[in-house]
């Protein structure tokens, strides 16, 4: 009797050790694998993260050569084209669906126009697709030069230059701006801007999809989200 309660003992702790080590086994196994597949996902979140950043990074690119390139045509002119302007302008905003608007902004005081002290004609995107233009701009009580984009290219630095995004009172739209300066003989007289309106940037953002549920979003320096 003794000889089997032993046998019996043995068979019973054997069976229990069996099955601890066969849990921690599985337990060992399953942890592996989770943070193999932990590992594996943020892998891929790293690199797509970084393929999104790098297209926006491109699109943003684009708009700031635009930006560049209305700044170079103006500054090219001996005398101010107006007709030009507005042309290559419209030419702007209908080849990129993330531009809002843009606009000429030249100091007070050096206006290629004697009606107005402060010109700055702007043309933006009107609801029906249209591009429409406005002098509002135009007058001491807007008072462009106050603003952070305009003194930056007042100090003729050749980059172009991203302004934090902002509401805009005149056209009653939030927009992201760039600009780059105008200059004549070697002077800063003014600048250009070319803008992203912040529903086409949404609409861009929200365009972007990673995975089935996955998706994007943007944060500037202080902190927006969009």
């Amino acid at each position: 009797i003794l000889r089997n309660n032993i046998r019996a003992m043995f068979i019973v702790s054997t069976v229990l050790l069996s099955s601890i080590l066969l849990g921690l086994l599985t337990v060992l196994n399953i942890h592996q694998v989770s943070g193999n597949m932990e590992a594996d996902v943020k892998a891929l979140l790293t690199t797509k993260s970084s393929e999104i950043s790098t297209r926006f990074d491109k699109r943003l690119g684009d708009i700031a050569g635009k930006t560049e390139g209305l700044s170079m045509t103006i500054s090219a002119m001996p005398v101010y084209d107006k007709a030009l302007v507005s042309s290559v302008i419209h030419q702007i905003i209908l080849s990129d669906s993330m531009v809002f608007g843009s606009g000429v902004w030249f100091a007070p005081g050096r206006s290629p126009d004697a009606q107005y002290v402060y010109y700055g004609p702007y043309f933006s995107k009107d609801k029906d697709g249209s591009i429409k233009q406005t002098m509002e701009y135009c007058t001491p009580e807007y008072n462009y030069p106050q603003f952070a984009w305009y003194k930056h290219s007042m100090q003729g630095d050749k980059k172009v230059f991203w302004d934090e995004p902002a509401y805009d009172d005149v056209s009653r739209t939030s927009m992201l701006t760039s600009t780059a300066p105008i200059r004549s003989n070697g002077q800063v007289i003014g600048a250009v801007t070319v803008d992203i309106g912040l529903t086409e940037l949404e609409k861009y953002i929200r365009g972007i999809t990673i995975g089935e549920h996955g998706y994007a979003f943007l944060v500037t320096q202080s902190g927006f989200y969009a």
